[in-house]
């Protein structure tokens, strides 16, 4: 699908908090800048808030670690972001 259709972005990661979908994360691995880039964060509607953007930069740290980069950047796209950023170091 072109890039401007698509809602959430190409490489999209769902975001499960036990059985429930939270979030979607939009990621890509940036390996010259050794990070792993939020390229958008979304909410689904009810959540998006505190335990949610803990819940998911624990699993982005996670997929770092596999990856073998050294950090996480999150951008500014998605209504998710400036959660995800307020918790992010």
């Amino acid at each position: 699908m072109p890039a401007p259709r698509r809602l959430h972005g190409h490489y999209v990661m769902p975001l499960l908090h036990g059985d429930e979908l939270v979030a979607r994360l939009d990621l890509k691995s940036d390996r010259r800048a050794g990070a792993l880039v939020v390229a958008g964060a979304y909410a689904e509607p009810g959540h998006g808030h505190g335990a949610t953007a803990e819940a998911a930069l624990a699993e982005l740290h996670r997929l770092r670690d596999w990856l073998g980069l050294a950090h996480v950047l999150v951008t500014d796209r998605g209504d998710f972001a400036p959660a995800l950023q307020a918790v992010a170091p």
